[in-house]
């Protein structure tokens, strides 16, 4: 039996108590975990308010071999996170986080580092008035924690930033799939070193260019095929 904060990445309800939960726990990595009946140990907290990235301290059992699934034992808190819930930007925003955070994390051991950062973005995002940038700064942010900051900076000399190693170059002999060519590269450089406040306006398409190849940044050093099936969702209800 162990405990620890977990961070709900999936969650089916079957019957009228039970759920099959897929989570992130800073411990022991991505678990998949069966809930016979929600038990909570503040009895403030309701099933209802258990849903996609609540951040949770609970008591669990680990799958034990060759079973693949453990068990959610109790619940000791949940991180309220309303406007993240019920706010429509918002919550199109953690939709489209949580769909990432799914692909890349799968394979990924426990890291209280990841876990904090992917916490603390959560908290943020339930408060903060600044939406427009904010899942193009939370994947420079993943990918930090991942282990693949880009380093270098944009300049009239390294005007593209190369997505396989992660640096700013000449814009000699590049194909532009695995690229960030101007103007975007710039705008790249810009949001990671100044306030989102302080941003050029861009357009719509512009943004949403910018926010596919930093997913195809992390993709390829995660070595995965990530994929965001939320997107256009997140297009139409952040640029209408």
């Amino acid at each position: 039996m162990e405990k620890g904060d977990i961070l709900v990445l999936y969650k089916a309800d079957y019957y009228e108590h039970g759920a099959l939960l897929h989570v992130y726990s800073p411990d022991f990595g991505y678990l998949a975990l069966s809930v016979k009946s929600f038990i909570f140990s503040d009895t403030s907290i309701t099933q209802g308010a258990v849903q996609i990235l609540s951040l949770l301290s609970a008591t669990f059992s680990l799958p034990t071999p060759p079973y693949p699934i453990g068990e959610l034992l109790s619940i000791e808190s949940c991180t309220p996170l309303f406007k993240t819930q019920t706010d429509l930007p918002r919550s199109c925003i953690a939709i489209f986080i949580c769909d990432i955070l799914v692909q890349c994390l799968k394979k990924m051991p426990g890291d209280k580092s990841l876990y904090n950062y992917i916490a603390s973005s959560l908290r943020t995002l339930n408060t903060t008035a600044e939406l427009l940038y904010f899942p193009q700064l939370f994947l420079i942010g993943l990918a930090t924690q991942l282990g693949f900051y880009p380093y270098g900076r944009y300049s009239t000399l390294t005007p593209v930033f190369n997505l396989n190693s992660g640096a700013f170059q000449t814009n000699t002999h590049y194909i532009s799939q695995e690229f960030l060519p101007p103007p975007q590269a710039e705008i790249f450089d810009l949001l990671l070193h100044s306030p989102s406040s302080t941003m050029p306006p861009l357009t719509a398409e512009e943004r949403e260019e910018l926010l596919k190849g930093i997913i195809h940044y992390i993709a390829l050093h995660q070595e995965i095929s990530l994929e965001s099936k939320t997107l256009d969702i997140l297009h139409t209800v952040l640029h209408t």
